[in-house]
């Protein structure tokens, strides 16, 4: 590794890298960086943080303890962005006066509730982060969600998956028959699982509430995906017969304490 000076240098000087199991350490004027990167399945960790430079014959030393400290703190972070099951299961109590009761209807417009046991985790948070920043409609779940922080929803999100993980798992050959759900399994479906970000899971999802949210996203109630431009094209019996097919399906399931 070049030796780092505190003299100044006449210029502008390019920082010096050394890699080393997922860190790295720069060198810049007089000061120093650790960095460290961690990745767990399709989530990447970044953490970088500046410290004045040590003496030179300290400066390996000092690489190895800053590396080792940052994977530590990030490791606390993730764990604790992972959230507590049990309080999620406090928090989520009123949860189960709607989606925890089967066939239980939404007042206006009529629709049953959805399913959510077994619905995957990054659905979840993109659902319960859009109702509390008020970008998706609905006036009971903005209420609820409006005053969760980002600990509260990871709690709810661990509580949430601990009933189960579902899959769509429908082929292309199953779907044959359904032409407006063809185009559907490429994401929901076998061929979709390694989709990212995952989208939900719509089997055994209930079909009276999967046509309410085609409707949403064809007249821009809900926005900000490729459902968007997709629905715009679904008539009403497209519509039907997607959902008709999803249902059927065993998948996910009401949330069952």
């Amino acid at each position: 590794m070049a030796r780092a000076s505190s003299e100044p240098s006449a210029g502008r000087r390019r920082p010096q890298k050394r890699l080393r199991a997922g860190f790295r350490m720069e060198i810049a004027g007089d000061s120093y960086y650790h960095s460290a990167l961690l990745e767990t399945g399709t989530r990447r960790h970044h953490c970088r943080v500046r410290n004045h430079v040590r003496p030179i014959m300290n400066t390996h030393t000092n690489f190895r303890r800053g590396a080792a400290a940052l994977l530590l703190v990030m490791i606390s972070g993730m764990a604790l962005a992972q959230g507590d099951a049990e309080t999620g299961r406090e928090l989520g109590y009123t949860c189960l006066g709607c989606h925890g009761i089967e066939g239980q209807r939404n007042a206006y417009p009529s629709f049953r509730v959805p399913r959510l046991g077994g619905q995957n985790r990054e659905y979840l948070e993109v659902a319960l982060n859009a109702y509390r920043a008020g970008t998706r409609p609905h006036p009971t779940m903005q209420a609820q969600a409006g005053s969760l922080t980002d600990d509260n929803i990871a709690d709810l999100l661990a509580w949430l998956t601990s009933f189960g993980e579902a899959e769509d798992t429908a082929t292309a050959e199953q779907v044959a028959g359904v032409e407006a759900a063809q185009i559907c399994v490429t994401c929901h479906g076998a061929d979709g699982a390694a989709v990212q970000p995952a989208p939900p899971v719509l089997a055994g999802q209930h079909a009276d509430y999967l046509v309410h949210a085609l409707r949403q996203y064809k007249d821009g109630t809900r926005s900000g995906n490729v459902m968007a431009a997709f629905a715009a094209n679904l008539s009403a019996a497209d519509m039907e017969l997607i959902a008709s097919f999803y249902a059927a399906q065993e998948g996910v399931t009401t949330l069952n304490e």
